[in-house]
């Protein structure tokens, strides 16, 4: 992370109040169309990268640009309020599913299912229905604080929220994000810690659905850091809109999460590359989901936690369940550079 170079800090502020030349926070109410209502937080540090958070949608990172350019995903929907993801036998998300960073979860994640409810002790309630990649992204959060922080060695914009997705007989899951840009860098990163505020055992699994769009993703589009089938085709048939393609998944194996990261670069834009790095302990697989669709063409990166069948039964000790009080960390970052 960048830090002040001696003596930079005090001239900086001389120059510009509050370092607002080279960076800033700033909450916003959008007012049109289908994101109207929405609350945003709008981060912008001094080497040109802006990240947009959504209060009213998990906390999640809408959109990231560097230096202008656009990294993330916008698909179709205009980003709007977030819909009833019960909709559409399951698949709600759907209609409102887009942005650079879609947080899965808390207590699933993947193609809708139905799992028992028995852990919940209410007998009217044999099952739980869960809607693709579950409901936390379409959750609004309550905004506990924001700031830049001018005093350390490395200047910081920073932000945290609390997100809760809760049901009366049900799951009390608590995701606590924070959110860090070095004003002087050119990262961001996600420091999550998932709690069970229940009584009872509750379903948890997590997934950073981390898309990519045009222009980073296009024919020039290379990947690095992981082993997969789809990526070793793009040497023969690489990315382009297709109006008849079907979308792909697969799980991958990446070669160094923590250190080297997952990296997506396009020397058609002066070599700007993406790179994802993550704490394979707690994320310890990651799917690699592409459509080539057009009007859709997007890479998504998901690293995430292993989920066993929605239809298991609790079992105490299940890696699948999280118990009262008990708390899951998870760390995600990303960096931007042009070579």
């Amino acid at each position: 992370m960048a830090a002040w170079r001696p003596d930079e800090h005090a001239a900086i502020l001389a120059r510009s109040a509050g370092a607002r030349g080279l960076g800033g926070l700033r909450q916003v109410t959008l007012d049109d169309g289908p994101t109207r209502g929405q609350r945003l937080l709008q981060l912008r540090n001094a080497q040109g990268l802006e990240a947009e958070i959504a209060l009213d949608r998990g906390f999640d990172i809408a959109a990231l640009r560097y230096r202008g350019t656009n990294l993330g995903w916008l698909g179709p929907s205009d980003y709007p309020a977030a819909a009833a993801v019960e909709d559409d036998r399951g698949l709600g998300l759907l209609r409102t599913f887009e942005g650079f960073l879609v947080t899965c979860g808390l207590d699933h994640h993947g193609l809708p299912a139905i799992g028992p409810a028995d852990h919940f002790h209410y007998p009217n309630r044999s099952l739980v229905e869960y809607p693709l990649h579950g409901r936390i992204g379409t959750i609004p959060a309550v905004l506990i604080a924001r700031d830049i922080d001018l005093d350390s060695d490395v200047p910081m914009i920073r932000c945290t929220a609390v997100v809760r997705q809760a049901v009366v007989f049900g799951e009390v899951l608590e995701l606590r994000r924070t959110i860090r840009m070095p004003l002087l860098g050119n990262s961001i990163a996600i420091d999550d810690i998932v709690t069970n505020r229940g009584y009872t055992p509750a379903r948890h699994g997590i997934l950073y659905h981390i898309n990519v769009g045009y222009p980073l993703l296009d024919e020039t589009t290379l990947v690095s850091g992981v082993e997969s089938q789809t990526i070793s085709g793009w040497a023969s048939s690489p990315p382009r809109p297709d109006p008849d393609a079907v979308e792909s998944f697969e799980i991958v194996r990446t070669l160094d999460a923590r250190s080297a990261g997952v990296q997506v670069s396009n020397p058609a834009l002066g070599d700007l590359s993406l790179t994802i790095r993550y704490d394979d302990r707690a994320l310890p697989s990651m799917g690699l989901w592409q459509t080539n669709q057009s009007g859709l063409f997007a890479l998504g990166l998901e690293p995430h936690t292993p989920l066993g069948p929605a239809d298991r039964p609790y079992r105490k000790g299940s890696p699948d369940f999280l118990e009262p009080g008990a708390t899951r960390h998870y760390h995600v970052s990303v960096e931007v550079q042009v070579s």
